[in-house]
């Protein structure tokens, strides 16, 4: 599955994708009505979670998209693997059995968690005492008293050390793309890169994204044509 989803984002790059969503405009997108999301591959088992993020905001944006337990059953039942998920026989499998015309299938490319940087910060301070030396002054009267009188300044320099922590956000990205069932053909191909408070919400907000942009293009290529999604 690895090998060629990686061949997919390459040849999209190669053939002069430089947008982060690119949807392909010879493709009849009236054909696609239910869309099944399937679990992405991860760096790490804290990478988990991003096919629900986009089914959701798939269902947000008007799609039909297939229940996540309905699919891990078929998947069970007719034992295929993940690992297959692009194959031509499963994805043609899957298509008869849940009734899905495309697949979304992804990749959480980089997961990044919250993390605290301390650094410590020098602090220099001068501070500045006079000197004062008794002097013999004559008064109006004829008589002496001492007096203190400034005749200079003791300059003492001071270095302190202060630790200051700063947190840097999680940062996530995402590569994702939907393909035919029935042919293989990819339909699109979207990555992002995103940063919060929280890996959650940096890959909720990378997933919202994405699909915005799929909505985006799809609306504006069905303009052409008089077939809609549903």
């Amino acid at each position: 599955m690895k090998t060629l989803f990686h061949l997919l984002i390459a040849a999209s790059v190669l053939s002069g994708c430089v947008e982060s969503s690119v949807l392909n405009s010879s493709y009849n997108l009236g054909k696609v009505r239910h869309i099944a999301v399937v679990p992405f591959d991860v760096p790490s088992e804290d990478a988990r979670g991003a096919e629900d993020l986009f089914a959701k905001h798939l269902l947000e944006q008007g799609f039909q998209v297939v229940e996540r337990s309905r699919l891990d059953a078929v998947m069970k039942e007719a034992s295929l693997s993940y690992d297959g998920i692009l194959s031509p026989d499963t994805t043609k499998k899957l298509g008869q059995i849940l009734g899905v015309d495309a697949l979304l299938i992804g990749e959480v490319t980089s997961f990044v968690p919250q993390r605290k940087n301390v650094v410590v910060v020098e602090n220099k301070t001068m501070t500045q005492e006079p000197v004062f030396q008794p002097v013999r002054q004559q008064q109006p009267d004829g008589s002496y008293t001492v007096v203190n009188q400034i005749v200079g300044q003791n300059v003492r320099r001071e270095k302190t050390q202060t630790p200051q922590t700063f947190v840097i956000d999680a940062q996530v990205g995402v590569v994702a793309k939907l393909v035919d069932v029935e042919t293989g053909e990819l339909i699109w191909v979207g990555s992002d890169d995103e940063e919060a408070v929280t890996p959650l919400l940096a890959m909720d907000s990378a997933a919202s994204s994405l699909v915005k942009k799929l909505r985006k293009g799809w609306e504006a290529s069905l303009k052409k044509k008089p077939a809609t999604p549903r």
